[in-house]
């Protein structure tokens, strides 16, 4: 690991935005490596793993490919096949293009920032777009039962979008712990700076 990244859960904690759930699992879990293991949210999942010099962008584009699927499967806007080649045609393009500027190390480096930017942009999104179903559907059953308050349907909204929002975020970070395993049990040179 570089020498200026994270190395404590409970430094990652006081020196990056998460949320006050993650902070508590920061303290309860201090070691990067039970933090990773313990945490049900792919956002914080995803800052740590940049805080700690984390750099196998194949990996998080692995994770970036199935979470964008999985919405292409949800639409009917694209074909899925075209989207997959395109997709690995630009990754092998980018990589070409970076190594010709500055050389493996910097197309490494360069890879990271692209796959983590992509990839926790839409990570969110695909958490977005579950919670904005879920709560739509509820809300609208909700209103077709009969004669609801406003309050009523707002609740329904609420609380299925909240319920969404907890499950899509505990399965990117199982996705993640699947893809990944555990990187912090024994960092090796193959993912970190």
């Amino acid at each position: 690991m570089q020498q200026n990244t994270i190395t404590d859960a409970r430094e990652f904690a006081k020196r990056v935005w998460i949320t006050d759930e993650c902070k508590a699992l920061a303290e309860a879990y201090p070691d990067l490596a039970g933090f990773w293991e313990h945490c049900n949210r792919s956002d914080c999942m995803l800052a740590l793993l940049d805080a700690a010099g984390f750099e196998n962008a194949d990996k998080v584009w692995n994770f970036f490919e199935l979470i964008r699927e999985e919405e292409k499967r949800t639409s009917a806007d694209d074909d899925l096949e075209q989207w997959r080649e395109n997709f690995h045609r630009a990754i092998e393009e980018s990589t070409r293009q970076l190594e010709e500027q500055g050389g493996p190390r910097y197309a490494r480096r360069a890879q990271w920032a692209n796959a983590h930017t992509w990839t926790f942009y839409y990570a969110r999104e695909a958490v977005q777009s579950a919670r904005t179903r879920a709560g739509w559907d509820a809300g609208i059953n909700v209103a077709l039962e009969g004669k609801r308050s406003k309050e009523e349907i707002r609740a329904a909204y609420d609380a299925a979008a909240h319920e969404a929002f907890i499950q899509t975020m505990k399965q990117q970070a199982d996705l993640l712990r699947e893809i990944l395993g555990n990187p912090f049990n024994r960092p090796s040179g193959e993912d970190f700076a």
